[in-house]
């Protein structure tokens, strides 16, 4: 299908799709679609690149509903963990969205507990004498209870791996995270593209990770593995970081596991 001038296309939800935006670029022969951009060039009397715009709304729509809601986000977290299976890395990052989610809609705490990493709402505990709840206040209840027990679940799990490496540790004091770093010192961008999925599995790593010290001294780049991979050993595991030497077992070259 060829998309003119005004017209516009709508992929529904889950459909695999591709498609190609219209260039003047010239196409091999064996192209699938040099027949048809050389047909088009050729009867628009294209001389200029002309303006293709596509609109991804893959985030966008989170549901009406409490119940629809949890399932838009359960049916994308599901997702991910099959990608993870597969050994493939998702594009999209369900378990940020849901904290961030979490820090907009809910009401901030008023007392610090040890998982107070983030604001929490009774929203369990029925009220006796509910008020009148404006529309804007009841679009936020609705997202709260939408997202609480996939909350639940992602709190739960980063909690219980913070609470594995205090005792790991020993009475240790733990590392603070890279953010606290002095960005014009370090050598390692803790707010940069890299470093946010787990360097085995491809997991999404939202918030709780654990993080090679040697591969940032020795190579300044990050090797950050999710808590599943490294309660299995996976760090141990040689893993190429050098572009150009990937095969030589050096620690100032690789990642040598060891």
């Amino acid at each position: 299908m060829i998309l003119k001038s005004g017209q516009h296309i709508h992929i529904n939800k889950g459909r695999l799709h591709a498609f190609r935006k219209m260039t003047l670029e010239e196409l091999p022969n064996e192209d699938c679609h040099f027949q048809h951009r050389k047909a088009i060039i050729r009867s628009e009397r294209l001389k200029s690149e002309t303006l293709c715009v596509s609109l991804a709304w893959d985030w966008n729509f989170l549901g009406f509903s409490e119940r629809g809601i949890y399932r838009e986000v359960t049916a994308t977290l599901e997702s991910t963990v099959l990608n993870r299976l597969r050994g493939a890395r998702s594009l999209a990052i369900p378990e940020f969205s849901v904290l961030e989610a979490a820090r907009h809609f809910a009401k901030p705490i008023s007392h610090t507990t040890t998982t107070s990493f983030l604001p929490s709402s009774n929203l369990d505990v029925p009220q006796q004498n509910p008020r009148r709840v404006l529309p804007s206040e009841r679009d936020h209840t609705t997202v709260c209870r939408g997202i609480l027990p996939v909350l639940r679940y992602i709190v739960t799990e980063h909690a219980d791996a913070i609470e594995r490496a205090r005792k790991d540790q020993r009475g240790k004091p733990m590392k603070l995270p890279d953010t606290y770093a002095n960005p014009y010192t370090t050598s390692i961008d803790p707010r940069g593209n890299d470093g946010f999925h787990c360097m085995t599995c491809r997991k999404e790593l939202s918030n709780v990770y654990y993080h090679c010290d040697g591969c940032e001294k020795l190579l300044s780049k990050d090797y950050n593995i999710c808590v599943a991979c490294h309660v299995v050993g996976q760090f141990r595991r040689f893993t190429p970081m050098h572009p150009h030497n990937q095969k030589r077992r050096h620690a100032t070259i690789n990642h040598t596991g060891r």
